[in-house]
């Protein structure tokens, strides 16, 4: 038993020292530059409409929500992605079991 946690520390050791090394948090800090660009800027741009949600869900105003979903179809589409994906992701757990 001992000698199965000292194999886990150590895996576990090699794998926080990869992953949080220098040369991975430069990849991922590039990469969140390169989406940031290829999205336009989308943090930036978009502050506003997330502020606006923000407030509609603190306030749990279901109906200002509601009017906001659908005076966006690109808001439309992303929730029913999310959402598909997300019924795809719980089918594929329970189905390996």
């Amino acid at each position: 038993m001992e000698n199965i946690l000292n194999r886990i520390e150590k895996v576990n050791g090699i794998l926080n020292g990869f992953i949080w090394g220098p040369y991975m948090l430069v990849f991922f800090l590039l990469v969140g530059g390169m989406f940031t660009i290829r999205t336009g800027f989308f943090q930036i741009t978009q502050i506003r409409q997330w502020m606006d949600a923000l407030a509609v869900s603190i306030s749990g105003s279901t109906r200002a929500m509601r009017r906001k979903r659908s005076q966006n179809p690109a808001m439309q589409r992303l929730t029913a992605r999310t959402v598909c994906s997300m019924l795809w992701d719980i089918r594929q757990i329970f189905s390996e079991t």
